[in-house]
């Protein structure tokens, strides 16, 4: 769930924070949807950040059910699954 990604983020922060590996202002969180939107776009203005078939699980190319992670093409900047799959769940 949210909340539990969010709890996470939290005491991966405080661990993070108290090992010294986390600089002063920073803390790990989820993205905003704009964050998401500019981390899957990789630089590109269309739709999607290349062919959606090669890059992405959904509806006509998924047979109906969920995949394991980095089966498709990662974006420009080599982030995997950023189209489809369980969101289309």
């Amino acid at each position: 769930s949210w909340d539990d990604a969010m709890a996470f983020c939290r005491k991966l922060t405080e661990r993070e924070r108290a090992a010294g590996r986390l600089p002063e202002g920073y803390e790990y969180t989820l993205p905003t949807e704009a964050q998401w939107e500019y981390a899957c776009r990789a630089g590109t203005t269309g739709d999607y950040a290349g062919n959606l078939d090669a890059m992405g699980w959904y509806d006509p190319n998924s047979g109906s059910s969920t995949k394991p992670v980095s089966q498709k093409q990662a974006n420009a900047w080599g982030l995997h699954d950023m189209h489809g799959n369980v969101w289309e769940w």
